[in-house]
């Protein structure tokens, strides 16, 4: 009897799905393209993995960093 019962319960019952929390999402923002920028206004700084310091693809060393910057943002 206890399993007819089971069985008449698991066929008349109905299982509901979650369907998630129903929220109102903000509408998309169009997304702006980034500003176009000059090359001369550009100062490249690389440190490749010999740990070596790179400023616009000539070897430097890192005591002459602060000056060649000051120097570049005082010329532009």
């Amino acid at each position: 009897i206890a399993f007819l019962l089971l069985i008449f319960f698991l066929v008349t019952t109905t299982i509901e799905t979650d369907s998630g929390i129903n929220r109102k999402l903000p509408p998309i923002e169009d997304v702006e393209d980034p500003p176009i920028i000059k090359e001369k206004n550009i100062f490249t700084v690389v440190v490749n993995k010999n740990n070596q310091l790179l400023v616009e693809e000539e070897l430097t060393d890192v005591s002459d960093l602060r000056s060649m910057a000051i120097e570049f943002l005082d010329n532009g």
